[in-house]
């Protein structure tokens, strides 16, 4: 993590960590926080867009650390603080989440995760529809043995570097 920051600090102008507003369970707002991996200010001009795979926004560091998911190693902090845990649905900007009924319902009645089922079975890029499937089939099976399936799927994602 502290070559991480350098490296970010050294290549870009701005600051190390880019703190945004997610929404967890049941629909409480709470600030997230990554390592950032875009220019400074990316959305200044365009507003609340998805990333997509060749986003020019990106930094050459920031497309290192999207594909190894490092950038998302500082939302450890959301998890001990209780904003999120370490398997679940992944938590969207509020933006997505008004516009999106996929991402509504019952996806909101967990807390979050660093990792989830739709994390570890698709793409980087997965629509709204598709991950609140995956959201919901996790949800629905949740268990303690899932959680640790999960969780040992996210090392081999982590390696295959299938981020971008």
């Amino acid at each position: 993590m502290i070559v991480s920051a350098l490296l970010i600090k050294i290549t870009s102008t701005g600051p190390v960590f880019y703190r945004q507003e997610r929404v967890g369970q049941g629909g409480k707002v709470f600030t997230l926080g990554k390592f950032r991996t875009m220019i400074d200010d990316a959305e200044k001009h365009v507003g609340p867009v998805w990333a997509t795979k060749d986003d020019d926004r990106v930094t050459p560091v920031g497309r290192i650390l999207r594909r190894m998911r490092i950038d998302e190693l500082p939302q450890i902090y959301n998890v001990l603080r209780g904003d999120m845990s370490l398997v679940g649905p992944r938590p969207e900007r509020p933006f997505f989440v008004e516009r999106h009924k996929a991402l509504q319902g019952t996806r909101l009645a967990v807390k979050p995760g660093l990792t989830g089922l739709a994390h570890v079975r698709s793409h980087y890029d997965l629509k709204p529809t598709h991950k609140g499937k995956y959201d919901c089939l996790y949800i629905q099976n949740r268990s303690f043995l899932l959680n640790i399936y999960i969780l040992l799927q996210t090392i081999p994602v982590l390696f295959a570097q299938k981020g971008w």
